[in-house]
């Protein structure tokens, strides 16, 4: 299906999201499986076998707790880890998708993963700055997180890293900061809807396992649809499709190819 690069309304962002998870769902759950899937597995696991604070005699952990609490805090760091590289390679197929190519697998981790070095630099900022805004008080890392939502497409588009490319996402959040907003409030409702099948499950591993693929799932889902919104935010401040058209046209006098248009930084 060909998608075109164009200002959309609210619900057309939500209905390319989905459209574009529909023809590629092969590519993007590849890319949440490998890159998530097992984290989120081992998360589930431990989650099950964490003890609570009321069945713990004396509020005390034993050894073999202590050890399940470490490596669940491993685990976490490590999801953070693996995070901007999936969105990174679910915002190269989408960005693929608009241009009409198909992306497999290996493309989508051989690009993410090329980019390995200002992508994680880029993300220790980020994460750095909205933790810093979280313990000074909850609302400024808040407001730090929603500035710095395009960052991982930035790089991964614009291949603008570092400092830089926090800025850029700010300038692109700002533009139309009220349909981003909206979205997000509706993927984190669609989460929860999708996460509530966790308790047609008895409660243990099964329901765990569960409320874990939902997230797995809503991840990919929000990767997609910030990554049709960064290029949506883009058309209707820069005039992003204008641009192309005319560049489509310029290509087409050229003899060169109109559909090479898309892949603009």
């Amino acid at each position: 299906m060909n998608y075109q690069i164009r200002e959309l309304e609210f619900s057309e962002v939500l209905d390319q999201s989905i459209e574009l998870f529909r023809d590629h769902y092969k590519a993007f759950m590849a890319v949440l499986i490998l890159l998530q899937g097992p984290v989120i597995v081992a998360t589930a696991w431990i989650m099950v076998n964490l003890p609570t604070m009321e069945n713990l005699p004396g509020s005390s952990f034993t050894p073999a707790e202590i050890n399940l609490f470490i490596v669940f805090i491993v685990l976490l760091v490590l999801y953070a880890f693996l995070l901007p590289f999936t969105e990174s390679a679910i915002a190269h197929i989408v960005d693929n998708a608009y241009m009409g190519k198909k992306t497999s697998l290996g493309q989508a981790l051989k690009y993410s993963f090329g980019m390995a070095f200002p992508l994680i630099i880029t993300c220790i900022l980020v994460y750095g700055m909205i933790l810093l805004g979280t313990v000074l008080c909850v609302f400024p890392g808040l407001v730090l997180y929603l500035f710095s939502l395009f960052t991982v497409q930035v790089v991964t588009i614009e291949r603008t890293s570092y400092v830089a490319a926090i800025k850029r996402s700010f300038s692109i959040f700002k533009n139309n900061a009220g349909t981003i907003i909206l979205t997000g409030l509706v993927i984190i409702f669609l989460g929860m809807m999708v996460g509530s099948f966790r308790y047609f499950f008895p409660v243990g591993w099964w329901q765990e396992l569960v409320g874990a693929s939902a997230d797995v799932m809503m991840t990919g889902v929000a990767a997609i649809a910030k990554t049709v919104l960064y290029f949506s935010t883009r058309c209707r401040s820069e005039g992003m499709d204008l641009e192309m058209m005319a560049d489509s046209f310029t290509r087409v006098a050229d003899g060169r190819s109109p559909e090479s248009a898309a892949s603009m930084p």
